[in-house]
C-alpha cells in the first residue's frame, strides 16, 4: 500500500505517463539516443525535448494512439479513469467502445481498463488479481501471469496480448513511475507497450510520481493532446 492520494493525481499521472510511455518506446525504437542516457536526466527532471522527442510526442496524432490493432487497447483508457471498479460496468463500457474489434482486442482492453481502475483503489498486487479475476479469460490469465514472465519471451504472442503482456510485465518490474518508463521502452516492443505501461505507471505513482520539472515540460501540450484524442475516440463510440 502506497501514500493516500486523490484520483485527479491519478488521473493526470495516467495520462501522462501514457504519453510518456509511448514516446519514450518510440525513440528507442527509432534508433534514436538510448533510454539509458536519458534516466538520470529523467529523474532529475533536467530533459529538454529536441527534436527526436517532439516527433516522438507527435507520432501519435492520428486517432488514439496511431489506431493500430498492436496500439487500440489504449483507447480503453478513459473509461477505465470514469469510474470506481466496478467489473461488471467497465466489462460492458468497453465491449461497446470496441464492438467491431476483433474479440482478443476486446478482451484486453477490457483486461487493461480493469487493471488501471483497481489500481485506483488499493494494494498494487491485489488490483492484479481483482482485475484478472474480473477479466475475460484468456486476457485475465495473461495479465495476471506476466510479472512472472522471462524477459526473454515477452516477444512471443500476438498483438493485442503481446503489448498487454509486457506492458504489465514491465510495470511491475519497477520501483517507481520513472523506472517502469524505461523498464518498458528497454524492451524494444514500441508504443503500445510503452503506453500500456505508462498508463499503469501513471495510474498507481501518479502525477506527483512524475518529476516536476519533466512533467511541466510536456503536460501542457502532450497531455492535452492525448486527452483529446482520447475524448474523440469515445465521441465516436466505436474502434475503428
Amino acid at each position: 500500500m502506497q501514500q493516500p492520494m486523490d484520483d485527479g493525481d491519478r488521473l493526470r499521472g495516467a495520462l501522462l505517463g501514457a504519453t510518456l510511455g509511448e514516446a519514450l518506446a518510440r525513440l528507442e525504437h527509432n534508433d534514436a539516443p538510448g533510454t539509458a542516457t536519458l534516466e538520470g536526466r529523467l529523474r532529475s527532471g533536467r530533459w529538454s525535448l529536441g527534436p527526436g522527442m517532439e516527433s516522438a510526442l507527435v507520432a501519435g496524432e492520428g486517432g488514439a494512439s496511431g489506431g493500430g490493432t498492436d496500439l487500440s487497447i489504449l483507447r480503453a483508457l478513459p473509461i477505465a479513469l470514469t469510474g470506481a471498479f466496478q467489473p461488471v460496468e467497465l466489462r460492458d463500457r468497453v465491449a461497446a467502445l470496441y464492438a467491431n474489434a476483433p474479440r482478443e482486442t476486446t478482451e484486453a482492453a477490457i483486461a487493461f481498463a480493469l487493471l488501471v481502475a483497481a489500481l485506483f483503489d488499493g494494494d498494487r498486487l491485489a488490483a492484479l488479481d481483482e482485475a484478472a479475476e474480473a477479466a475475460p479469460a484468456a486476457a485475465g490469465t495473461a495479465m495476471r501471469s506476466a510479472p512472472l514472465e522471462d524477459a526473454a519471451h515477452l516477444a512471443a504472442g500476438v498483438e493485442p496480448l503481446r503489448s498487454l503482456r509486457a506492458g504489465v510485465w514491465s510495470f511491475y518490474q519497477a520501483q517507481d513511475a520513472v523506472g517502469a518508463l524505461l523498464i518498458a521502452a528497454r524492451t524494444g516492443l514500441g508504443a503500445a507497450c510503452g503506453g500500456v505501461c505508462g498508463a499503469l505507471a501513471g495510474a498507481w505513482w501518479g502525477r506527483r510520481g512524475i518529476p516536476e520539472e519533466l512533467a511541466g515540460k510536456i503536460e501542457a501540450g502532450a497531455l492535452d493532446r492525448l486527452a483529446g484524442r482520447l475524448v474523440k475516440t469515445l465521441a465516436r463510440g466505436t474502434y475503428h
